[in-house]
């Protein structure tokens, strides 16, 4: 029932949220079901649970979270379906663009990359590799901007301070230069002082 709630939402209403919710709590009888050690639902009803709920539910809960920007989310469950099927090219998108807005930028390319050769003409993988490129390009050039601004900084500092330096010794070379024909004077004072006797 709750597998079918959250279909409804999800297809018809395109409400992602109240999916997630209709789709969680499917996913939560499926485990209070297959662990109840009171319960012997038998291999063959387990397994058939798990093809007919478990693994669909998993699937659109990725696309959810993808709609929902909760990328960690289609992780988590794109990857609980890819250790049951690995070249599952929907999931293998879905994850490797969680990635790419994650900035995970090499775990996007393997799934991204596996999965355009999986099927080289899917236009949807193609586009997404296109946002991964753009994503990866807009990272990279913001990183070095950034990294050029803190270098352009510690410059200023590094000339501020050298300034600061200059005018430090700058100042007592200057003091001494003003000092000098004071010094001139008083010698000058006392020559006078000890000539004046004689010119006398």
């Amino acid at each position: 029932i709750e597998k079918n709630n959250g279909t409804i939402m999800l297809t018809k209403n395109s409400d992602y949220k109240r999916a997630i919710e209709h789709y969680n709590k499917a996913l939560f009888a499926i485990k209070l079901l297959l662990e109840d050690q009171n319960i012997n639902v038998g291999e063959e009803y387990a397994v058939k649970v798990i093809e007919e709920v478990d693994i669909p539910v998993n699937s659109n809960l990725t696309l959810c979270y993808l709609k929902e920007k909760d990328y960690h989310g289609v992780i988590k469950h794109a990857s609980k379906l890819l250790e049951l099927d690995e070249n599952n090219v929907k999931i293998l998108y879905r994850r490797g663009m969680a990635y790419t807005y994650l900035m995970e930028f090499d775990k996007a390319k393997n799934d991204l990359l596996k999965a355009s050769k999986l099927e080289p003409n899917n236009k949807q993988i193609a586009e997404g590799v296109k946002i991964f490129k753009e994503k990866k390009y807009e990272y990279k050039y913001n990183t070095q901007k950034i990294c050029q601004k803190i270098f352009d900084s510690k410059n200023e500092s590094l000339y501020k301070e050298e300034k600061k330096e200059e005018v430090k010794t700058e100042a007592p070379q200057q003091s001494a230069r003003r000092s000098i024909p004071h010094l001139l004077w008083k010698i000058a004072e006392g020559v006078l002082y000890i000539a004046s006797p004689l010119i006398s």
